[in-house]
């Protein structure tokens, strides 16, 4: 089964938005729409989203800002939980579908959205007390949210909390402060999102001035001693930073590596695995998971010969 939701957006303001704006909101949008569709997941097990595609459709610059984005999904529901396929998937695959279950993704999206906002207060302030218009319209649409795809709003907002806390909290705290950022910069009058309008008052409580440490990624470095460099890629005009590689103990991920000056590059150019001691860098992704960024090889114990005849 497949279906397209629309993503409508207005933000009422009188002048126009920077192109930075617009692009940090319309990226924010994207990632909260996908976020929108793990909610629905963990809410109903039962859902299987075999395919999800987001596009955007009108981004209007004339005031008020406009943003049309389209979400086509290719979904279906286990087997063995037929019998219990909600009603809002009966809604959207039959032949008249309200305009209500159209909007659906538009409400999580803003759910979600306000959830960051609170996180940010939260973040700053220490309470989200200082924030009781947020904190109201967050309990509103989850309210909304709840009963368009059939569970308790409690259950939404638990959803919304388990996926967006720990690692992934620093990311949805920057989505939705980019989401919010046309609107708080050129102090919309509201934002018309589906259904569902936030008002200047849920606006007017978003921190104006935020210090952007706070989104800056987490980084962490070490060494490791005697573990396999499987070189991926080798870079004659740039011998000792054009390479890449993999280190299986600790990522999968292909990643840059460079090469201790001390240590002759040209040994290592007809090399696919050597073992040598590392300096490892990593950085927050964002989901909020450590990743290697940089190898540095310090030092080689082997080639890969002497690696496959150990093997043996």
């Amino acid at each position: 089964m497949d279906y397209t939701f629309n993503h409508s957006l207005t933000y009422d303001f009188d002048d126009q938005a920077t192109m930075r704006e617009i692009a940090g909101s319309l990226l924010a949008n994207e990632k909260l729409i996908k976020d929108s569709f793990e909610i629905l997941k963990i809410c109903h097990p039962g859902l299987e989203i075999s395919s999800l595609k987001v596009r955007l459709s009108v981004a209007q610059q004339q005031s008020p800002l406009k943003e049309i984005i389209t979400a086509a999904i290719v979904f279906g529901f286990q087997e063995d939980l037929e019998e219990e396929v909600p009603e809002f998937i009966k809604a959207i695959t039959g032949v008249e579908i309200s305009e209500a279950y159209d909007s659906m993704v538009t409400t999580i999206v803003v759910a979600i959205a306000l959830w960051g906002i609170l996180s940010l207060i939260e973040k700053i302030f220490k309470r989200k007390t200082q924030a009781p218009e947020t904190y109201s319209a967050y309990h509103n649409i989850t309210n909304v949210a709840g009963n368009l795809i059939q569970v308790d709003p409690e259950t939404i907002r638990t959803a919304i909390t388990e996926l967006h806390s720990g690692k992934k909290k620093k990311s949805t705290i920057r989505n939705a402060r980019d989401f919010f950022l046309p609107a708080k910069r050129h102090r919309a009058r509201k934002i018309s999102a589906g259904r569902t309008t936030i008002p200047q008052s849920v606006i007017e409580e978003i921190p104006s001035d935020v210090d952007e440490q706070i989104f800056e990624p987490e980084r962490e470095e070490y060494s490791l001693e005697n573990v396999e460099v499987q070189l991926r890629a080798h870079d004659l005009d740039s011998a000792k930073a054009g390479w890449a590689g993999v280190v299986s103990v600790v990522s999968e991920k292909r990643t840059r590596v460079q090469i201790d000056p001390s240590i002759p590059s040209d040994a290592l150019f007809t090399k696919e695995v050597v073992l040598a001691d590392l300096r490892v860098y990593l950085v927050e992704n964002e989901d909020g998971e450590m990743e290697p960024s940089l190898y540095i090889i310090k030092e080689i114990h082997s080639n890969e010969k002497e690696l496959s005849a150990t093997e043996e």
